[in-house]
């Protein structure tokens, strides 16, 4: 009888280099999965709107609010977009810049900035409305509500 000596090793070294190949992208596609990419947020906006009863006419439906931001610090104007809340139906407006509203630049630099102002003029602009500021690139919005 003769004895057959079998060789025990391992797996070749190419099947183990293909699973370690698999293994690692496996783990790095759940990696990406599970880990924000930061494309769907951005940097949180900072800022508020605060009504302003002495510049206002609510009887021709004109709302001021000062502004106050510390991020952004300062804005340009198109990326500002300004949505009316109307008091009694809830239904909302998306304000047009230069026709809807206006921006009274107090520091003349051509942007929003703390302590510029507001100008709204819309039907919407009565008591119980709110305007909701949002800005382009920024998460979350800055609400003024008139009393």
């Amino acid at each position: 009888m003769k004895y057959v000596k079998r060789k025990e090793e391992g797996v070749s070294p190419v099947i183990a280099t293909i699973l370690l190949v698999a293994i690692t992208v496996v783990l790095v596609a759940t990696l990406l999965v599970m880990l924000p990419t930061g494309t769907t947020g951005g940097t949180t906006l900072t800022a508020s709107l605060t009504y302003d009863p002495n510049d206002s006419d609510l009887n021709n439906n004109k709302a001021v609010f000062k502004v106050s931001m510390s991020n952004p610090s300062s804005i340009d104007p198109a990326k500002v977009t300004l949505t009316s809340v109307n008091a009694t139906t809830g239904a909302t407006n998306t304000l047009t810049y230069g026709t809807d509203w206006s921006l009274q630049d107090l520091n003349g630099n051509g942007k929003l900035d703390t302590g510029d102002k507001i100008v709204v003029t819309h039907p919407d602009m009565v008591s119980g409305a709110k305007v909701v500021l949002s800005i382009t690139g920024y998460t979350g919005n800055a609400e003024g509500v008139i009393p």
